[in-house]
């Protein structure tokens, strides 16, 4: 939100893990949606719950794996 600095925030679905400060690498498989402003955080979080859906969708479609070389 209004950020400076370019940045990626990364959802793990379907998990309880306590990664805090864990080493992760990230893979892209597909762009959701392109960059845009939301008018406020409420607005933003309603885009983020409609991302997370979209995201869920493609991975059961698309029978998805993540790679996962240190097994966590």
């Amino acid at each position: 939100v209004e950020g400076e600095r370019r940045t990626v925030e990364t959802y793990i679905l379907n998990e309880s893990l306590s990664l805090y400060g864990a080493e992760l690498s990230v893979a892209f498989l597909s762009r959701i949606r392109e960059e845009r402003s939301f008018p406020s955080l409420e607005a933003l979080s309603r885009q983020i719950g409609e991302d997370v859906k979209t995201a869920k969708k493609l991975f059961d479609s698309e029978k998805k794996t993540v790679y996962n070389p240190k097994g966590l």
